[in-house]
């Protein structure tokens, strides 16, 4: 699977992919961890990453789309 997270419309496959758009909610540091926290109208997905530089370009109620796709 490959999972996207950007702030324009990504390209997509309809019937295909998973695209949905919510907002940045929070920022934490968790031990060498930065955590982001995105609300995708009612559900929570929490994003951990080792590498925080991914991450930097991303703000507290930043309106933002998360894709999901096979990878082929």
């Amino acid at each position: 699977m490959l999972f996207t997270i950007s702030k324009t419309t990504p390209q997509y496959n309809e019937g295909k992919d998973f695209v949905a758009h919510g907002y940045i909610i929070s920022k934490r540091t968790e031990g060498n961890n930065l955590a982001m926290y995105v609300s995708l109208w009612g559900f929570l997905i929490i994003l951990t990453l080792q590498n925080s530089e991914k991450i930097a370009d991303f703000n507290t109620m930043d309106k933002v789309y998360v894709k999901i796709s096979h990878i082929q």
